[in-house]
């Protein structure tokens, strides 16, 4: 689940792990989040997103074809 990452007060950590688990329920009922979105709900960890692009890769590996990966890391100034 998520880890709160300021220092509140009892009530609103509770208020906050309600808020997080009715907010991912109502994202994840109604698909709005994007399928490669990962690490904000339960089940989407962001290990996932690296897993997913090799995964990617192997299998046009397989069909014997061509791509092109462009890798940006992007920083604020």
């Amino acid at each position: 689940m998520l880890k709160p990452i300021s220092l509140l007060d009892v009530f609103d950590k509770l208020l906050e792990k309600l808020m997080v688990t009715r907010l991912c329920r109502f994202l994840q009922q109604n698909n709005i989040l994007y399928e490669y979105q990962f690490g904000f709900c339960q089940h989407y960890l962001t290990t996932f997103g690296p897993i997913d692009t090799v995964d990617d890769i192997y299998k046009h590996l397989d069909n014997n074809e061509t791509g092109i990966g462009i890798y940006l890391d992007l920083k604020s100034l």
